[in-house]
Parts: C-alpha cells; sequence; structure tokens
C-alpha cells in the first residue's frame, strides 16, 4: 500500500463513491479537516482543548463520522488527519468513555429527514437513492448502528493503513494519554524508537531519562498498536527489501512493547491483563476467513478434506477487506512468518518468565495459561498447536538455559521481588502444563523433549536442595512416558519414536524406575503399556484419542507409494525391534517394581528359570487389573485436560476477538457490563454495521446532492431574479417613452393576446411579443426604395417547415376580478337548474338558468357559464369554450335581425342544416357496421370542437399560431384549407364538406383582432391566387371586424336568437346530448368523444391505447352533460313602441327609462340631489344613494365610506370619513412626489397619484391597523414628460390610463404595473379619461377634441367640439349597458354648462377626405359673429329637429327659409369639419343638420324609427349650387324604398365616427350677457340601472337627470323661470315691467309676445298639439314637417 494521488475504491463500494476521486478533492477534504482541528484548540494557546469545541464536534457530527475518514478506500493523509482530530477529542476523559461505550453517533445524521422518503424526493425533483444500475432503492437511517464502541472498529480499520507512520506515534501518544500539538514530518522522522519517544516525551529513549509516572493511560490504542502490529506480520513481506518499513515497523513497535515494559512500572498491571495477552498473541496468528464453529469444532464436524475446508470459508462473505490480508486456509495453516514474530514470542517469553517468579500459580491465573489459550477466534488447531509448541518450548529451552533451580547459582538470577520458592512452584505447574498440553495433542515437538525437560529439573532440584517435594514432577514424567508409550506405531516413522522413546526410558530407569518414583498408578499402567506393546494389538494406540482431533490430511503418509510387499517386511522388521526393546524395559520394570506390581493386584507373578519374571507368562494375571487402571489414568487425564482448558477465561475479551478482526459486536450504544460476550446475536455485527455506514454515507450523499441542487435552484433563482430585475430596468430605461427610450413604438413592434380574463371572460388585452422575432427570424428589407408594408410584413419562409419550432405555451389564466361571482355575477356554488327544495322556494334563489330565463343576464354570458360548468377552459384547446353559429345569412348588405331566414337552425347540429347532407349522415348510423363491436354506429366522426379548429380560428394571432404551427408539424396548412372567410368556413361547416361540423368559439363575438393579419404572416396563396391576409368579411360588417364582431354579437342577443338558444342548447349540454333524443335529433358523434366512453387505464394494448388517447387529442370532446330534460326557453317580450328591434329586454320595470334611449325627453331634478361647498369632483352611485365629493378627493370603494384627499398647502394626503369629512390618517410621504393634481383609488389597497413631478405613484396601504396609516410606494411609472393631469382605472380589465400636459395617455398594466402603449394625438392636454368597463374602450378627452380607442391603443374615432366659444371638455363618462347597442352614448361635460352626448356611427367618407382645418388659438370671427347675433340659444331639443343622415353626402347646401332670401356659400368641407359658414349657414340643410354654435354633425332617431337619407342626389352634386328659394326641394319619393344608406356609394367608404346625440343644458349655461361666467360641468355618473345621469357643476350643484313621465308635457321644465332677463331674443326690444316673459317650447330662448306668436307641432318633442315657438325654430319645423310629408306623396 502505497500513498498516490487517488484514491482507488474498494470494489464493494464503487457504486457508492463513484471509483477514484481526485487529488485536488483530497486536498479540498483534508484543508477542512485542519479547520476542523484548528476549532478544538483555544486560539491564544494552540496546546490546549478547547473542551467546549470539543462536546459540540461530537455532539454535531458524532463519532461516526470522524471513523468513516478512516476506512481502506480513504487516502492516508485524510485518515491522519481524521485521526489526529480523534486523538485530540479522546485526550478529554468524559469524551474517551463514551467513545468506549459507544455513545454520541450519528449528529451528522439529523437532518436527513428530507431525503429518506421517496415522496419528499419526487416532490423535489431528485432521485432519492438511485443506483447505477437505475433501480431505486428506499434509503432508511439505523440509530442504532450509528452508537457502537468505538475503539473495535478502529481496530477494524486502522490495520488497513499500517503503511502510515504518523498513525503509529498518535496511537502511541494516546496510549500513554500524552498531548499532541502537531505530528512529526513523516518525510524526515524514521519511525523508530527515539523518534516515538522523542514526539512523546520530547527526550529520545537512547538519553536514559527517567520517565516520571503515569497516571492515566489507554490500554485500547494498545490494543490498536498490536492489532495494526497483526495486520504487518501477514502482509506479504518476502518481496519487501531490509530496511522497509513492512520489515521495520513490527520490530520498532515490539522494541517499543519491550521499552514500556522495562521502564514503566505503571503499566505492570496492563502486562498481565488477559485483554492484552489474547491480542499480544493474536498477532501472530494469520487472518482467517473460516467460520470460527468450524475451526473448533469436534471431531466429527470437521472437515474431512482441505477441498472441503476451501468451500467453507469460500462461501463466507464476510466484509469488504483487501485480499492480502486473508490467508487462504488450504495453502498457509501455520503461524506468520514475519521476521518480527521471534521479537513476538520474546516479549511473550519474557513476561511469562517474570511471571513464574513473582506470582504463585495458586493466587491468580499465570499468564503461561493465559497465552496457551489466547488464539483468536477463527484459528485452525494446527495453528494454536504451533503457537502452544512454540511457547511451550522457547520456555523449556529458557528454563534449561538458565538452570534457574539452581536458586542463585542459576545463570538467569531471580526477578526482583520474586523467590525460589514461588519459582519452583511455578515451573513444577508449569510442567504440568506442558504435559497436559501434550495429552491434548496440542504439542507438536517431540514428546522426548518433555522428559528431557523434566528429567534434568529432576535433577537440579536435586542438587540445589534434598528437601524439595518431587512427586508433582514424578507425575509429570510418568505421564509423559505413558503417552508415549500408548502412541499409534503402525507405520515405520511410529515404531521409530516409540523405540526411541522406549531406549530414553531404559536410559533413565534409575530415575524413573527408581525409589524416588513411587507412584504405583504409573507402575500399573506401564505394565499396561508394555503388555499391549508385546502383544500388538494396538497398533493404532490406545491412549487419548488426541490425534483424533486432527484430520487425516494433516498427517503425512509415506508409505502410501511404496508396495505391500516393502511394507509388510519393514512392519515385521520392525516389530523385532519392539518386542526387545520392550522386554527389555519389562526386564527392568520386574527388577525395580514387581513387589509394588504384585501388591497393586494383588498376585503373585510367576518366574522362569532365571528368576525372572516373563512377559508372556505374566500377561495373564496381569492383563486385565491392568487395563482397569489405564482406564482410571485416561479419565484422569481427560480431567486434567479439562482442567487445563478452563484455566483460561470462559469467555475470551471482546478485544480478542476484535483482534482476529471479526468479533465485533455490541454496536449498539447503550452501556453494558464488562462480562458480556462479544457475540451477541441480538446486536449488530461487524459486517452489519459498515454496511449502515454505506447506506448513511449514500443518505447524506443523496442530502447533499439535494443541498446542492437547491443551492443551484437557488443561485439560478437569484441569477434569474437579477437578470429579470436588470431586464426590467434595462426595459423600463430603452422601452417606448422609457428616459432612454424612442418617444414614439416602433411599427415592428409584435402583440400576442394576453391570458388575463376580463367581464363575462373576455380576453381582449394584447401584450407586447418579445419572442415574436425569436420564433420568426426575419431581417427587414434595407432596400430603401421598400414600401412601410414590406418592411412590417414578416413572412413565413419556405425553411420554416425544417426549423423546430420552439412552442411553450403557457395558458395563465387569473381568477376573475371578484372572486365572489362567476362569469354570469352568480354565486360559484349556485345551481344551474333551479332547486326543488322547499327552502329554496322560500327564500327566493334563482339559479343561472332562470335568471337568463327572465333575462337579467345575456346569452354570452349564460353560454360561458354553461361551458366553464361543463369543464370548458381557455387552458385546454381540446376542451375551449364552445358556441354556436347563429347566422346564416353572409351575403346581404344588411341584417335583418327580424327574418327567421337570417338565422341558421338551432334546433338542428350543423351536420343537419342541409337537407342533402342530413340524408348521408343519417344513412351513415343506419348502415353503420363494426366486425369487432368496439365501435357503436355515428353520425359524425369528426367534432365541432378540437384544438386543430381553435389553433385554426385563431392562427393569425399569437400565441396561437405557434400552436397551429406545433399542430402542423412547424408549417402553415394548405391555403385553400385555412381559416380566410366567414362565409366560405359557414358553408363549409353546414353544407359542402361532411367532414366539417365544427362550431364557434367565444372570441367571434368580443375579439376582433383574431379577424386581422397584423403579423403579417406570410399565409400563403389559394389555387386560384387568392393571397391570404385578413379574414374576409360578410357585406354587412361593412370591411371592419370591430363591426362584425358588434353585429355578430348583437345577433346572438337578438329576440330571434334568445327564444331558440335552448334548442342549441339541448344538442350540446342537454338531453340531445346523448341516448335516443341525440339519434333521433341527429346529434350522435364517435363514441370516443364522449366523456366516460373509455378507460383508457384499462386498456392492455399499448398501441391501441396510443391510438385512443391520440384520437380524443386530435379531435376533441364532448362537454358534460348538464341538463338531462329539456332546456326551457328565454322569455322575450313582443316589440313595443320605442324598443329598437333586436335588442333583447334585459330590465323590464326599467326598459323605458334608460337615459340614452330618450335623450330627448330627458328632465333635470327640480332641486339638486346634493350640494357640496366646492366644485363636484366624483359622483358615485350606490345602491343605497348618490355619493359625491369634491375636487381634489376621490372616494374609497368598495364601502365608499371614506375619501382620499390631497390639494393641501403642505403637500400631504388625508384619508377621511365621508359622513363627517373628519380626517382619520394624514400622509405625508407623498410630498416628496411634488404636488398632486390627481388620484384614484381602484381598490380599498392602492392608492395611485399623479401631478407635477410627470411620474405615477402607486401606493399600497397596510393590511393591519398599524401600518394602515402609512402608504408604502409600490411602483413609481415613468413615462410622461409633462405634469399628470387626469388618472384613471378599470377593475375589470386590470388597467390604468394617465392622461398628461404632454398631450399623450398612457396604458398600464394595473397586475403588472407596466407600461402597455400610449395614446398620441390629442391638441391639447388631456383633460379627461373614462374607461368602459364592458368593452374596456377608452375615451380620452383633449381642450375640445374627444377621442375614442379601444383596449389595445387602436384609435376608433375622434371629434372636435369646438363651436366658437371657450368650452373645453372637462370631464366624460360612457354608458356600459349591452355593448352591441348602438345607441349607447359618450358624455361630456363642457366648461360652457353643456352636457353632450355622442354615439359611435358609421358613415360614408369620400375616400381622399378633406384636410381637417386648423383652429386658430382664438376665437375665428365667423364664430364670434355668431356669437353675437341673434342666434338660437343652447338647448336640449333644437338640434334634434332634423332627422338625417351623415352617410349622405358630407358636402351638403344650407338654405334659410325667411322672408329674405339669402345666397348660401357652397358647403367644402366635409360633415366633420368646423362649421365656419356666414349667416347664411345658420339654418338646417335638408340633408345634415348643423349646430349653428357647436359646430358639429349629429344624427338623430327618434321615436324608434331609423330614417335614412337618400344614397345618391344627381340633382345634388358635390359642389353645385342649390336652388334658391324659401324651401328646398323635397326629396324624391324612391330615396326612401328601402334602408339604402348602407349602401356604400362610388368613391365612398365607411368610416367610424363620433356623431353628436344631444345636449343637456341648465340656465346657467345660457349665454347671455348678464351671465358671462355659466356654471362648468366638472363631472358626470351614470346610475347602474342606466335610469339617470348625474351632472356636477362647478357650483358644487349635482343634478339627476331622468327620462320624463309624459313626454313633450315637461320640454318647458328645461328652462325655469328667469326673471333676469331684461330684453327679447329676437328683436332685442327691452321688456317692460307688467310685459309678459314667453319661452320658445323648442329652443327654451325668451321672446317677447310679438317674436313668439308662431305655433307649431313638435314632433321631436313628442308634442301633437301646436305651442308658442320663435320665428326661427316655427320655420324650421315646418321646414322639416314638408320634408316628412313629401315621400308620403
Amino acid at each position: 500500500m502505497e500513498n498516490t494521488n487517488e484514491e482507488k475504491i474498494d470494489r464493494g463500494a464503487e457504486d457508492e463513491f463513484g471509483g477514484l476521486l481526485s487529488s485536488n478533492l483530497i486536498l479540498l477534504r483534508n484543508r477542512l479537516l485542519d479547520i476542523l482541528l484548528k476549532q478544538l484548540f483555544t486560539c491564544k494557546e494552540k496546546n490546549i482543548v478547547n473542551v467546549q469545541a470539543c462536546e459540540e464536534l461530537v455532539r454535531t457530527l458524532g463519532f461516526d463520522w470522524l471513523l468513516m475518514f478512516m476506512e481502506e478506500h480513504i487516502h492516508s493523509s485524510t485518515v491522519t488527519a481524521a485521526l489526529l482530530i480523534l486523538v485530540v477529542l479522546l485526550s478529554n476523559q468524559s469524551i474517551l468513555s463514551r467513545f468506549k461505550e459507544g455513545l454520541s453517533g450519528g449528529g451528522w445524521l439529523d437532518h436527513t429527514d428530507s431525503v429518506l422518503t421517496n415522496k419528499i424526493g419526487t416532490v423535489l425533483g431528485f432521485n432519492v437513492g438511485r443506483s447505477a444500475g437505475g433501480r431505486s432503492t428506499l434509503r432508511e437511517i439505523n440509530r442504532d448502528a450509528c452508537h457502537f464502541p468505538g475503539f473495535p472498529v478502529l481496530q477494524t480499520l486502522l490495520p488497513k493503513h499500517t503503511n502510515v507512520p504518523e498513525i503509529y506515534f498518535m496511537l502511541m501518544a494516546l496510549f500513554l494519554q500524552q498531548p499532541i500539538t502537531e505530528l512529526p514530518d513523516s518525510l524526515q522522522v524514521h519511525f523508530d524508537l527515539d523518534s516515538i519517544w522523542t514526539f512523546i516525551f520530547g527526550v529520545p529513549s537512547s538519553s536514559a531519562t527517567v520517565v516520571g509516572s503515569i497516571h492515566n493511560m489507554c490500554t485500547e490504542a494498545a490494543f490498536l498498536l498490536l492489532a495494526m502490529l497483526r495486520s504487518m506480520l501477514n502482509l506479504p513481506w518476502q518481496s519487501e527489501e531490509e530496511g522497509s518499513w513492512l520489515r521495520e515497523y513490527p520490530i520498532t513497535l515490539m522494541q517499543f512493547f519491550r521499552y514500556l515494559y522495562h521502564n514503566i512500572p505503571d503499566l505492570a498491571h496492563m502486562w498481565h491483563s488477559p485483554d492484552f495477552l489474547c491480542t499480544l498473541a493474536a498477532t501472530v496468528f494469520p487472518f482467517n476467513i473460516r467460520p470460527y464453529s468450524e475451526m473448533v469444532s469436534d471431531l466429527d464436524d470437521e472437515a474431512s478434506s482441505p477441498t472441503e475446508e476451501f468451500k467453507a470459508f469460500v462461501t463466507d462473505t464476510g466484509m469488504n477487506r483487501s485480499q492480502s490480508e486473508y490467508c487462504n486456509v488450504g495453502n498457509k495453516t501455520y503461524l506468520t512468518n514475519h521476521p518480527a514474530k521471534k521479537y513476538v514470542f520474546d516479549f511473550m517469553r519474557v513476561l511469562i518468565m517474570d511471571n513464574l517468579c513473582m506470582t504463585p500459580a495458586s493466587k491468580q491465573t499465570p499468564i503461561i495459561d493465559l497465552l496457551l489459550e489466547a488464539s483468536p477466534e477463527r484459528s485452525t488447531r494446527t495453528q494454536q498447536k504451533e503457537f502452544q509448541s512454540y511457547i511451550l518450548d522457547s520456555v523449556m529451552e529458557q528454563l534449561l538455559a538458565a538452570d534457574v533451580l539452581l536458586g542463585e547459582e542459576a545463570s538467569l538470577p531471580i526477578t526482583t521481588g520474586g523467590s525460589y520458592q514461588v519459582l519452583v512452584n511455578n515451573v513444577f505447574y508449569f510442567t504440568q502444563r506442558v504435559v497436559d498440553k501434550l495429552w491434548q495433542g496440542m504439542f507438536n515437538k517431540e514428546s522426548k523433549l518433555v522428559v528431557d525437560f523434566i528429567v534434568q529439573l529432576i535433577t537440579q532440584s536435586k542438587r540445589r536442595s534434598q528437601g524439595l517435594s518431587l512427586d508433582s514432577v514424578y507425575h509429570c514424567l510418568n505421564r509423559t512416558i505413558l503417552y508415549q508409550l500408548s502412541r499409534p506405531h503402525k507405520t515405520v516413522p511410529q515404531q521409530v519414536t516409540l523405540l526411541d522413546s522406549l531406549r530414553v526410558l531404559t536410559v533413565n530407569r534409575n530415575l524413573v524406575l527408581g525409589p524416588g518414583n513411587h507412584d504405583q498408578e504409573f507402575v500399573a499402567c506401564l505394565a499396561h503399556c508394555l503388555i499391549n506393546l508385546h502383544t500388538g494389538s494396538s497398533v493404532e494406540g490406545f491412549g487419548l484419542e488426541a490425534e483424533a482431533r486432527m484430520t487425516t490430511w494433516h498427517v503425512a503418509v509415506p508409505s502410501e507409494n511404496k508396495s505391500d510387499h516393502v511394507q509388510s517386511q519393514d512392519v515385521s522388521e520392525g516389530r523385532q525391534l519392539l518386542l526387545k526393546a520392550v522386554n527389555r524395559v519389562w526386564t527392568e520394570l520386574m527388577h525395580s517394581k514387581r513387589q509394588m506390581l504384585e501388591d497393586i493386584f494383588k498376585v503373585s507373578l510367576p518366574v522362569n528359570d532365571r528368576g525372572h519374571v516373563d512377559i508372556a507368562t505374566a500377561r495373564p494375571a496381569l492383563e486385565e487389573p491392568a487395563a482397569k487402571s489405564w482406564q482410571n489414568h485416561l479419565v484422569h487425564e481427560k480431567k486434567c485436560i479439562s482442567r487445563g482448558e478452563t484455566v483460561a477465561p470462559a469467555n475470551q475479551s471482546k478485544l480478542s476477538r476484535v483482534s482476529s478482526g471479526f468479533g465485533l459486536s455490541k454496536l449498539t450504544g447503550s452501556r453494558r457490563s464488562k462480562k458480556e460476550s462479544g457475540m451477541n446475536k441480538n446486536n449488530l455485527s461487524a459486517q452489519e454495521t459498515f454496511q449502515w455506514m454505506f447506506t448513511h454515507i449514500a443518505v447524506v450523499r443523496d442530502l447533499v446532492a439535494m443541498q446542492y441542487k437547491e443551492h443551484q435552484e437557488r443561485q439560478q433563482n437569484a441569477l434569474k431574479y437579477v437578470m429579470d430585475e436588470w431586464a426590467g430596468i434595462e426595459y423600463e430605461l430603452l422601452r417606448e417613452r422609457g428616459l432612454w427610450g424612442p418617444p414614439i413604438g416602433s411599427h415592428l413592434d409584435k402583440f400576442q393576446l394576453d391570458m388575463t380574463e376580463g367581464p363575462c371572460r373576455m380576453r381582449k388585452k394584447m401584450v407586447r411579443n418579445d419572442m415574436f422575432y425569436i420564433h420568426y427570424p426575419y431581417v427587414p428589407d434595407p432596400e430603401p426604395n421598400a414600401s412601410t408594408q414590406n418592411q412590417s410584413q414578416v413572412p413565413l419562409m419556405g425553411a420554416m417547415v425544417n426549423i423546430p419550432v420552439q412552442f411553450q405555451f403557457l395558458a395563465v389564466v387569473p381568477s376573475l376580478a371578484d372572486s365572489s361571482e362567476s362569469v354570469s355575477g352568480q354565486r360559484p356554488n349556485t345551481s344551474v337548474e333551479q332547486g326543488s327544495g322547499l327552502l329554496s322556494t322560500l327564500v327566493g334563489e334563482k339559479s343561472v338558468t332562470q335568471r337568463w330565463e327572465r333575462g337579467e343576464i345575456s346569452n354570452f354570458q349564460y353560454l360561458m357559464h354553461l361551458n366553464t360548468l361543463a369543464g370548458r377552459s381557455y387552458n385546454d384547446l381540446m376542451q375551449y369554450p364552445v358556441f354556436p353559429w347563429i347566422l346564416a345569412d353572409f351575403d346581404s348588405e344588411e341584417l335583418d335581425l327580424n327574418n327567421p331566414k337570417t338565422f341558421r337552425n338551432l334546433s338542428k347540429p350543423m351536420g343537419a342544416q342541409t337537407d342533402d347532407r342530413l340524408i348521408q349522415y343519417k344513412k351513415r348510423f343506419k348502415d353503420w357496421e363494426d366486425p369487432n363491436g368496439e365501435t357503436p354506429a355515428y353520425h359524425y366522426g369528426t367534432h365541432y370542437s378540437s384544438a386543430m379548429i381553435v389553433a385554426s380560428y385563431l392562427v393569425r394571432m399569437e400565441p396561437f399560431t405557434q400552436i397551429f404551427l406545433r399542430l402542423q408539424g412547424g408549417h402553415f396548412d394548405l391555403a385553400d384549407r385555412m381559416f380566410n372567410s366567414i362565409r366560405e368556413a359557414w358553408l363549409s361547416a353546414s353544407k359542402h364538406n361532411m367532414a366539417d361540423v365544427k362550431e364557434l368559439i367565444p372570441e367571434f363575438f368580443y375579439l376582433p383582432e383574431f379577424l386581422l393579419n397584423s403579423n403579417n404572416f406570410d399565409l400563403g396563396s389559394k389555387q386560384n391566387g387568392t393571397k391570404l391576409g385578413d379574414v374576409i368579411l360578410p357585406p354587412w360588417a361593412k370591411g371592419d371586424p370591430r363591426e362584425f364582431i358588434r353585429v355578430h354579437r348583437e345577433a346572438l342577443e337578438c329576440d330571434y336568437v334568445s327564444a331558440h338558444l335552448h334548442e342549441w342548447i339541448d344538442l350540446i349540454f342537454g338531453y340531445k346530448q346523448q341516448g335516443p333524443p341525440a339519434v333521433e335529433a341527429v346529434n350522435v358523434f364517435h363514441h370516443l368523444f364522449y366523456e366516460g366512453q373509455v378507460d383508457i387505464y384499462n386498456i392492455n394494448d399499448p398501441l391501441k391505447e396510443t391510438a385512443t388517447i391520440g384520437f380524443i387529442n386530435n379531435f376533441g370532446q364532448i362537454p358534460k352533460q348538464l341538463f338531462k330534460k329539456p332546456h326551457p326557453p328565454k322569455r322575450v317580450r313582443s316589440k313595443s313602441n320605442g324598443e329598437v328591434p333586436g335588442v333583447p329586454v334585459t330590465l323590464n320595470s326599467s326598459l323605458d327609462k334608460i337615459f340614452f334611449h330618450h335623450l330627448d325627453n330627458l328632465r333635470p331634478s327640480l332641486t339638486p340631489v346634493k350640494e357640496l361647498k366646492e366644485p363636484v369632483g366624483q359622483i358615485v352611485c350606490t345602491d343605497k344613494g348618490i355619493l359625491a365629493v369634491e375636487q381634489n378627493k376621490v372616494l374609497v370603494p368598495p364601502a365608499w365610506n371614506k375619501t382620499f384627499a390631497w390639494g393641501y398647502a403642505d403637500l400631504s394626503c388625508r384619508l377621511s370619513n365621508y359622513e363627517s369629512d373628519k380626517a382619520v390618517v394624514v400622509y405625508e410621504c407623498l410630498s416628496e412626489w411634488g404636488q398632486i393634481l390627481c388620484a384614484i383609488c381602484p381598490n380599498p389597497k392602492l392608492v395611485i397619484t399623479g401631478g407635477l413631478s410627470t411620474a405615477i405613484c402607486v401606493w399600497e396601504t397596510g393590511t393591519s391597523k398599524e401600518k394602515a396609516k402609512s402608504l408604502t410606494l409600490k411602483q413609481a411609472l415613468l413615462g410622461h414628460t409633462d405634469a399628470v393631469t387626469y388618472l384613471t382605472a378599470s377593475s375589470a380589465y386590470h388597467i390604468i390610463v394617465s392622461g398628461s400636459r404632454d398631450r399623450t395617455c398612457i396604458i398600464w398594466d394595473l397586475n403588472k404595473l407596466s407600461f402597455v402603449t400610449q395614446l398620441r394625438g390629442h391638441r391639447a392636454p388631456v383633460s379627461a379619461l373614462c374607461i368602459n368597463e364592458l368593452t374596456g374602450d377608452i375615451v380620452s378627452c383633449a381642450g375640445t377634441y374627444i377621442h375614442v380607442w379601444s383596449i389595445n391603443g387602436s384609435p376608433i374615432a375622434s371629434a372636435n367640439t369646438f363651436t366658437g366659444r371657450s368650452q373645453q371638455i372637462l370631464c366624460c363618462c360612457i354608458s356600459e349597458m349591452n355593448e352591441w347597442d348602438t345607441q349607447n352614448v359618450i358624455v361630456t361635460g363642457h366648461s360652457d354648462g353643456v352636457v353632450r352626448f355622442w354615439r359611435i356611427e358609421f358613415l360614408q367618407v369620400p375616400e381622399t377626405p378633406a384636410p381637417e382645418p386648423v383652429e386658430p388659438p382664438d376665437v375665428p370671427d365667423c364664430c364670434g359673429e355668431i356669437e353675437g347675433r341673434d342666434a338660437p340659444e343652447d338647448d336640449s331639443s333644437e338640434s334634434e329637429g332634423e332627422e338625417t343622415s351623415l352617410s349622405q353626402d358630407p358636402k351638403p347646401l344650407n338654405s334659410q327659409p325667411s322672408s329674405t332670401v339669402h345666397r348660401p356659400k357652397p358647403r367644402t368641407g366635409a360633415s366633420w369639419s368646423v362649421d365656419s359658414s356666414s349667416d347664411d349657414s345658420r339654418r338646417w340643410s335638408d340633408t345634415l343638420s348643423i349646430d349653428e354654435k357647436d359646430g358639429f354633425v349629429f344624427v338623430n332617431y327618434s321615436e324608434g324609427q331609423i330614417r335614412a337619407g337618400i344614397p345618391s342626389q344627381p340633382h345634388l352634386q358635390p359642389h353645385s349650387a342649390p336652388s334658391h328659394g324659401p324651401v328646398p326641394q323635397p326629396l324624391q319619393p324612391s330615396t326612401m324604398e328601402a334602408r339604402s344608406y348602407n349602401k356604400l356609394k362610388p368613391g365612398y367608404r365607411w368610416e367610424r365616427q363620433l356623431v353628436f346625440r344631444s345636449k343637456l343644458t341648465m340656465h346657467t349655461a345660457f349665454d347671455r350677457k348678464d351671465n358671462a361666467h355659466p356654471a362648468e360641468i366638472t363631472s358626470l355618473a351614470i346610475s347602474k340601472d342606466h335610469s339617470k345621469i348625474l351632472v356636477g357643476d362647478s357650483s358644487g350643484r349635482v343634478f339627476s337627470w331622468s327620462v320624463s313621465d309624459q313626454p313633450g308635457r315637461s320640454t318647458a321644465d328645461h328652462w325655469v323661470k328667469d326673471e333676469q332677463v331684461d330684453s327679447c331674443s329676437g328683436c332685442t326690444v327691452r321688456f317692460s315691467l307688467t310685459e309678459r316673459r314667453h319661452h320658445c317650447r323648442n329652443c327654451g330662448q325668451v321672446f317677447c309676445q310679438k317674436c313668439s306668436r308662431f305655433q307649431s307641432e313638435i314632433k321631436r318633442l313628442k308634442i301633437s298639439s301646436p305651442v308658442r315657438v320663435c320665428q326661427n325654430c316655427y320655420y324650421n319645423l315646418q321646414h322639416e314637417r314638408g320634408s316628412e310629408e313629401s315621400p308620403r306623396n
């Protein structure tokens, strides 16, 4: 074993440790251990151990953690570092005792619970315990395996590192309990006795310095040294050079022990301890891996051959040890032959010799006995025999050489403190033990050596003193002789040995048979032996069967290969010699002991003629009694043998067991008695402990791997967070309107649909698509002559087919804005159908279906709710919400929603819309046959909703383009099969294609963006050459996707669809979905489309399972069946006067009270409903009443009981109670952002402010009471370059819109608090904003301009409300009822005190519109002239008098029916231009009505009639002069035959424009000389039921306008009595005190009696009887009346 830079992991642990470790890793590990070591010493004194740090380390990590660094495969430097830490720890006696007892282990496993179960590992994405083979194993921790005695484990581990000299130094220091400051340098210090002594005591051993007494010592460390010695003695040393560590280290170790023995008297008790002697004896034994039970078994259980014995131990797996440690029992059956073995035996001999002089054998067990029985557990009998024989022989030689029994004359003096008598007794006892081993068969030397030894002892005893009792020695001599004679003598060598024994007996006859040996039993047994030898009957021997303890293969049989003849010849010769020798000994016996024999056996022996007793003649008399004596002797010998075996401890100590390498036991951490056996079946073995140790390492490795993975994830998350933050900062700096960004965005910016859902689960918001140019790499054409369209187009090139599409579609669908309500405003737990219980009846609970029946929710809401309940959502394209085709007319110029032919048959599925297809589907169902019987009959093999259908509908809009490409394999489909035309899609699904029965998706009713190819994808060209682009819309959509969506939604909500929608619900969600009703309705689909029809988990065939899943994935699934019985129809009211056809009934009680349906018949409250001290800033309509606050205040939702106020001199803000106006909290943290000009509270937790700082600050209020007193800045939104003047927010669509003096608006995302887009084009600072909560449309007002935008910032319409006088727009609001209703209005409040209503209409405009005139900053002269003249004053009705259409020629002619004819100037401006005509243009035109003061176009549809003008008039050319006369020419009768205004005239195009609808005025708004400062309109609000409109002015008054109960009679209520008017508005004559003032019932101005003498009906105000009007109004009304009567004629 040599030190290398890499560790080779042993084979059993390769999977656990992965093979080799790099030197860098080893160096890192060692440095960490060195750091840990330094923590154990105090900072000031490095040689003083910090006990507290040691205790902490032991508790935190445990001893078992340190011991793992000493395993065989660990690098030696690591082993040294770990052992040094352990030695320092064990210098504390408390820690040392815990280490011995096996306490304080397993601390390093305290935090491994997270990896002990596969569940946690699976959650963390970490496969716990997966081995190299891929098998997943469940780890567990065995705490018992962490608590084991430390030294036994060290005795197993450290012998694997015998080549590391530092280990010896540390163990010796630990043994002697000497402190260690630093280790010697192994490269400079040699491992010799002087180096050891210098390291431990600071002085070399050769200095003869006396070492002081050692009070504490760790004997277990000595056992560790002996264990390492044994390991070295059993290594292959023959190939090592002289002076190598393997040859020198064992000798140095023995010198160390010899030196200690002779110089440290405090260690005396250790040398005599059984544990030390057993461990010392074990050092010369080789390591055997044969089971111990086989080693010491009886003769019958012994292996009969070397082969069988070898098989016995090779099948035992043992622990993971290096192969060099083991010596094959079959190949090496003897002790080690290492040169250092001599030093070990010498040391044992010294111990024995000293013990013979010191301690009487009777007082304690002699060392000789302990050593003789100190063989390791797994040693063989042969090894034990050799070991015992070696010890006995060496001691005998020593005793004979020293002549110990001579006393003072002996060459070896008696040890100090000893006595001669003790020595003699111990020597005699030793002699007895030698004979015992001889009889036991454990002395493999020649028995004559024992005889010679005893004879010399007797001789020495007789020389020293005659008074010694030699009976015990004679007894030993007698037993030896008898043993020799009873041996087998079958073979020639055995016969030679027996002859030699007889010869020795003859030579020593005087001693053996002399008078000194008077043992009668010996004489009797000797006679028995001689008789048996003479007769030759016991050739196999007749002594104890000691030889039987050895297997037959231990004895060599040299004559095995000889011939039988030679063998018999040798035996016969040997027999003759044996008989001679026996006879000679018999003669000597008879000569010396004849009398004794006769006395013993009570017989008289016959003599021959020579006077001798012949053995043959004496045999009959002596054989039987002698045999009995022999048997008694054998019994006595057995007792002696058993007595000798029990001399040694019956149970060897634990340490001696460990010294064999296999006795590790009692590994639990509990305290135990020292008497307990080392082999306890109830405790873990060494092998099990090490196996658990490897398992624990695996667990910790898994834990570290998991922690490392978590660390990496944290690092990645932190990096991702930093990168995202940096990207966010970079984006904020460089984005559009950013600090360093461009003021205007690029036309190459791309957008995708945001997954955030709005009202009724509609998804309308578009967000920037940063991945667009990654998915579609494109470089704009750099050529200068390239058109803008080509530059912005993003074609999908042919190479796209081969480019893998990186698709990742995350369907993030946030919850609804209000979690307490569903898409239909219903509680989430409300049932679909009405409950039949009594409780629900009494409470009046209504189901969603009942609410729909009663018209409380729209058809769209109800269908979306049913889809949600049926499990259809945007998250799964296979189960996308399904909506019906509702129209069949895609060819008409105008939809007639009263004509049933306009609609599809909702009672039939798409496959049954035409008779031809219906017949074919029925035939398919009837003729269906399945040979396997697995597929039942069906009508349709395709589905009406699938992932491909949804993706094909939405293919023009991201991210659905990517989804489509993914489904199509990376390229678009053939152009002829792409979704390109609404009409073609309808015809394909209803008529032409047998494989197409698809329905629609919700986007067809709310999302116009999906119909446009705004990304300019190259979708290909059809076979006829048509290039695919935007979706082709039906004619009635006027080529506008927004109009298509509106009309389509209007059709969904119309009376016909409402009356028949339940039939379609029956087909999709109801009882006609399955079963016989489905067959009858021709509505049966393939069985795999239905829920629960197939259990894919029980399909055994993998191919069939894959095919089934693929079928379902590709073709979609039928919704969950919600109704088991016919669905009730919706209650649709019949049409009544005033109702607009096609508009469903929503609120029966308030239908006629909707204010924007009766703009001509609104009246104000007689008194203000609210009066404030300052101008009104906000009005809120709640269920409990009307709330209003002043400017610079805003109400906080949803309770509206608190107000947030700003505008104080100290720049603070305050939260106050609404009722008391008492400040609850004062916020001063906002002052650093400068003066606040506007603020909103979108929810109770957020406050958004804007002001002079140009930043929009989003503040968050605390939830707790303490934090509620402060505002925390959540985000500052930067983008404006001037002060922010107005803010508004939409909680439904989660957006914020800000307006600024920089004449722009910016849309912000309320959730992400990020920039979305900007609204440009305002001509003045933005003064008012509002958002439509239903559609998301945004209205912005700047100066006199009003703009309408979509939620995504696309302009819809705009208008200039300039009329020539100062009337800036100060506030605005929008009606939010039935978003498809064209009568919805936008309401603006102006600085002139007028409230104006606007409506978005489609108008026909020239292809090249006239440029809009630039308005000068000052009021133009013409307007001033108009103001100064006797023009009619503002009112709410005069602009409604003419019912004309803006779809007519926008260049009309104005005429004035009066007595004086004026020549009017031709109009060259379009309908949207400002009226700048002269006095001739003060009258209403026959085709257009121009508000003479406001200068805008308006259209009026009163009394529910939709009037149309003339699409083309040949006699009225755009630039021709009109006819002169008081009355214009009547309209042609043919112009009223049809609704022809929808037909587009040549040279014109459709354009959506804002059209003036009506206005509301109060007397304070009249533009009179005596009222130069009218009350401005500062706030507007609309009630929830849209029955009232609330108007707040700068005087602090709030008026409520509502529909009059008596149309036509309440018009005068618009103008209250005004005593301040002093002159007639017509003739300007001053009124006298008694003169009556008359109001014109049409315009409301005050006239004298002469000027108001005219009377006329006012149909517009539904006044059928003549009433008083002024002259101008009279002529206008007569002209209107004539225009109406002319077509009738």
